[in-house]
């Protein structure tokens, strides 16, 4: 049978057994045994959305959704939670077990009509929401409101034609899909890819997938320690590519029919993967032309209020992502900065915009002000650790209105100059952290502008200090900033008393500064300082 008919074949309703036999128990299964007594919801339509959701907040306005619950525990008291998602028609509860007993909390919950779903103890909660939407279709609309359980669903169908387990990626080596054959071989490297979505950095992956990608056939792998041989073919839509296709092999490796169906495979996915993956993109490139509109200010304070759909009197919160590292190197990682963190705020702030520029991935936060930016800042440069080796850095700015936006703009494009630029400075930053940096740094693009404002003293020392190699600058910096105290001065700069008291008198004389005079010497401070 041709996969394409296998494919239809293997895609039926939608229900929420279906569903969680296509995820696998690897990351989440059904707690409560089968039969004439398991929740109506199991065979029921399943949702079409899933909702991370804090149990001390109030069940937000969602129907029909799949609740995941971190934080808890199957011991706490759930009762409430449960008879409220029933009342919405959600059909599961997501908790993870952590050694709990979850028999009593899954008898309420098949007592109200729903199933109580257990999460795998070491899966990231963001990676089985991204699992679950893929197998749902979550992000699409019409007719792709399906392409996740399709690529399951291909997924399955052929690993059962070829013998050997299937995955499918995304040009970020993020597992979309997956089979779950029962019998074909595993390894940890599998495991591993499954759980945390996302295909574990290894030594020798980086050349496979270099491979795969600069060929249009299909490529083989030999074992490597305990990982099993591999095939795999990049998934391309003409010449673009959007993903590869891999097989762990069957103990008699793939046959020429198994090529075959790996060769189909790889077609019928590019159909779907485009499909959603423009559906995704026209969305989300809509929703960031609003977003950089309004942080620079395009339209009119009421305009950007429309624009944004906001809710009267919010507080708007603003976060700015970047990453160590500057030029060439910045620009190849930007993109896939700007992916994660649009999957990131899809999962937990789907309310949120998000914008890539040439310096930085903006997260515009329309309700929640500084409180919810610093949430949002943490908990994405924790998710960004892994991926991006704790190079990535964030800056915040809250309890914003409309009319700020541009100001924000400003101050988190400042804040995140400064954060980069010493390693020393907390990941995550707000103004309080740094603003006497930023001052400085603001000073000295004004004096930058305005030449008249500059010290003709100052600029003769900065000029001798270049071409004589003399050390007035740093002289006087210290000198200042201890307060004229010449020893303490001194030993900051590891050079004698007298050294500096020559150094200094000198510069006063030969470039004509007020050194003793109180607001000139704090003018003559800031130039110096901005002069760094």
């Amino acid at each position: 049978m041709p996969l394409s008919d296998r494919l239809n074949a293997d895609t039926g309703p939608q229900t929420l057994a279906a569903l969680l036999g296509r995820v696998g128990p690897a990351l989440l299964h059904r707690v409560g045994a089968d039969g004439p007594d398991r929740p109506r919801s199991v065979d029921g339509a399943v949702a079409v959305r899933v909702v991370l959701h804090d149990p001390h907040d109030p069940l937000p306005e969602v129907a029909a959704a799949i609740l995941l619950v971190p934080a808890v525990s199957v011991d706490d008291d759930l009762e409430p939670l449960l008879a409220h998602a029933a009342s919405r028609g959600c059909p599961a509860v997501g908790v993870k077990l952590r050694g709990g007993d979850p028999e009593p909390l899954a008898a309420r919950a098949t007592q109200h009509g729903i199933a109580l779903l257990a999460v795998d103890d070491a899966a990231a909660w963001e990676h089985v929401v991204s699992v679950l939407e893929s197998a749902l279709g979550a992000s699409t609309s019409g007719d792709d409101q399906r392409g996740g359980d399709t690529l399951f669903a291909l997924a399955q169908a052929a690993a059962t034609s070829i013998g050997g387990a299937v995955s499918i990626e995304d040009l970020d080596r993020s597992v979309v899909a997956y089979s779950t054959v029962e019998g074909q071989r595993l390894d940890r490297l599998r495991e591993e890819g499954i759980l945390g979505r996302r295909v574990p950095d290894v030594a020798h992956n980086l050349e496979r997938y270099r491979a795969v990608f600069a060929s249009t056939r299909i490529e083989r792998f030999p074992a490597v320690g305990d990982a099993l041989p591999r095939t795999a073919l990049a998934v391309r839509a003409g010449t673009r590519a959007l993903g590869s296709i891999w097989v762990v092999d069957p103990p008699e490796g793939v046959s020429e029919a198994g090529e075959r169906t790996l060769h189909e495979a790889a077609s019928l996915a590019a159909i779907h993967m485009l499909r959603r993956r423009t559906s995704d993109e026209v969305r989300l490139h809509l929703r960031a032309e609003i977003v950089g509109g309004a942080l620079e200010g395009r339209w009119s304070p009421r305009e950007t209020h429309r624009r944004l759909a906001l809710a009267p009197g919010a507080h708007l919160g603003l976060v700015a992502f970047a990453t160590l590292g500057a030029g060439a190197e910045w620009l190849t990682i930007l993109p896939y900065l700007s992916h994660a963190l649009s999957r990131f705020v899809a999962t937990f702030r789907p309310d949120a915009g998000v914008v890539e520029t040439p310096s930085a991935v903006y997260v515009l936060l329309p309700e929640g002000g500084e409180n919810a930016a610093l949430r949002v800042a943490q908990q994405g440069i924790a998710t960004l650790a892994r991926g991006f080796r704790d190079q990535a850095r964030a800056a915040v700015a809250g309890a914003l209105g409309v009319d700020d936006l541009v100001a924000a703009r400003r101050e988190v494009d400042d804040i995140l100059r400064e954060v980069l630029a010493d390693e020393a400075l907390p990941r995550v930053c707000r103004l309080d952290d740094v603003r006497e940096r930023v001052l400085v740094a603001r000073v000295s693009e004004e004096l930058s502008r305005e030449e008249r404002l500059r010290s003709s003293g100052v600029a003769a020392l900065l000029r001798s200090d270049r071409e004589q190699r003399t050390e007035y600058r740093a002289s006087l910096l210290a000198w200042f900033e201890e307060q004229a105290d010449v020893r303490a001065a001194a030993a900051r700069l590891g050079v004698h008393p007298n050294t500096l008291r020559y150094r200094v008198r000198r510069a006063a004389e030969q470039f004509d500064l007020a050194i003793e005079h109180g607001p000139s010497r704090l003018g003559l401070w800031m130039q110096l300082r901005a002069a760094e």
